[in-house]
């Protein structure tokens, strides 16, 4: 174990058993606290720079010091407690003012390191999803990363060596499965907590819109004049619009944009509406609006058996990157198959090093009759013994968050960016845990094939079959 403090080595001068280090998943810094106590030695400054090597040779923790305490001993001797951040505290010396169009954000946050950070590199990794828009007005480059990958459903960290990188939810794993006897965790120290807080049976995942040509037949927007209003309200916006008026086509045209005097009406695609100037609509005419509409996508899954059990617990998943049903099926589904039972959280002891905030661990235990997959929430080590680092894993059910977790103050930030109407097409699924199975069986062979003769019925004679008898002699 090795500390360095302004690239000096300075491993003897604090006091070992002081030494904590401390992972969280909000994405908050890292902390690394350690004390030391005055005498000859120098005692270090604030925005002294600090690496800590766990095994002696590589950098488990690379910060900054960002605060400074003393007090005195029994000896009259002051003593120095000491706070580190990492690469996190570097990140956000300076504030984000850009917007970014039609590009993948690898680019954009590619760009946001190269142009708004100092002391952090960033390598784009490729294959990121795109981004349509994205404006950061005065943004700290922290929520701005954390917005984008939030959008696209990535994770972010920084490594000891201030290299943020980015990548999908669930690729990063921990070093080990937690199992029984395998001598991933320190005996007996793994432990459970189950809780209904999490619980979630009744699934609404609003997505973006998609698109839906409507005939003329079909059209949802369909109004009786009653010659006095000439405006209409529609349900959808259309693309390719068209309007009819007693089945009779319209010429459109844009409005704010063309005279009326030039078109039969006028199409309003922001406004959703259709507007006909004064005086050309009588009472009892119908007026049809069709063409390629921009559907609203919304949609509702059920758990019933959850739900007898529990009583209905309902969420909502709002994200309009969420473009097609078969998308916003499998996203409640997934949800529902994680949280129809609630959430189990724990910890466990254990000496291995390998253990980072965000990794994806399988615990499978016969004692505990688990097998199944968590998120690692925080990590939390401390000196045991000389020379000896001891590490306290938390972890969650992956997806699941905690109270100060910023990731709460995002998904608001996200549903505030998506007006729901009142008349939007809610499509209503629901899940059964009921099977289903068919099976056949020939019991006797007839034939299907004429002639078929009427006789009695004896020896090598088959019953005949309606629609397949003639007769004959």
């Amino acid at each position: 174990m090795i500390l360095e403090i302004n690239n000096a080595d300075r491993t003897s001068d604090i006091r070992q058993q002081s030494l904590r280090y401390t992972q969280t998943l909000n994405k908050k810094p890292a902390k690394l606290l350690f004390s030391m106590v005055a005498g000859e030695k120098t005692i270090p400054a604030l925005g002294q720079s600090v690496t800590f090597k766990l095994d002696g040779v590589n950098d488990y923790f690379k910060g900054t010091i960002t605060a400074r305490s003393e007090n005195t001993t029994g000896s009259e001797l002051k003593m120095y407690q000491f706070t580190a951040l990492d690469g996190y505290y570097i990140l956000d010396r300076r504030l984000v003012i850009k917007g970014y169009q039609n590009t993948t954000a690898g680019a954009v946050i590619a760009d946001i390191v190269a142009n708004f950070v100092t002391g952090v590199t960033f390598t784009d990794p490729g294959g990121t999803p795109s981004i349509r828009t994205a404006r950061f007005n005065y943004m700290e480059p922290s929520r701005a990363i954390k917005r984008i990958c939030n959008d696209i459903g990535w994770d972010w960290a920084i490594n000891a060596n201030n290299v943020l990188e980015i990548f999908q939810l669930g690729d990063r794993t921990a070093p080990v499965d937690i199992l029984d006897n395998n001598g991933s965790h320190i005996t007996s120290s793994l432990n459970f907590d189950a809780n209904l807080l999490e619980l979630k049976n009744v699934i609404f995942v609003r997505g973006g819109q998609y698109d839906q040509a409507i005939s003329a037949a079909d059209a949802v927007d369909k109004y009786e004049a009653n010659g006095v209003d000439n405006t209409f309200p529609l349900v959808y916006q259309y693309s390719n619009v068209q309007v009819t008026v007693d089945a009779v086509a319209q010429d459109v045209g844009i409005d704010f944009i063309d005279d009326a005097a030039d078109f039969d009406c006028l199409y309003n695609f922001a406004e959703k509406l259709v507007r006909f100037p004064d005086g050309t609509l009588t009472a009892d005419q119908v007026v049809a609006v069709f063409g390629d509409a921009k559907i609203p996508l919304i949609i509702q899954l059920t758990d019933e058996a959850s739900v007898g059990q529990y009583g209905k617990r309902e969420h909502i998943e709002i994200s309009r990157s969420i473009n097609s049903i078969a998308e916003a099926e499998s996203v409640a589904g997934a949800l529902v198959d994680q949280w129809r039972e609630g959430s189990r959280e724990g910890s466990f002891k254990t000496t291995n090093t390998g253990f980072k905030v965000g990794q994806s661990v399988v615990i499978n235990s016969t004692k505990f009759a688990i097998n199944s997959t968590y998120k690692v929430n925080a990590v939390k080590g401390s000196m045991n013994g000389h020379d000896s680092f001891e590490f306290d894993i938390d972890f969650i059910k992956s997806g699941q968050t905690t109270f100060d977790d910023i990731l709460v103050s995002l998904i608001g930030e996200t549903r505030n960016n998506i007006s729901i109407s009142a008349n939007e097409v809610l499509q209503r699924l629901l899940m059964v845990g009921d099977g289903f199975s068919m099976s056949d069986e020939i019991i006797e062979i007839r034939k299907k094939t004429g002639p078929y003769y009427w006789a009695p019925a004896g020896a090598g004679r088959e019953p005949g079959v309606w629609g397949f008898s003639t007769w004959g002699a």
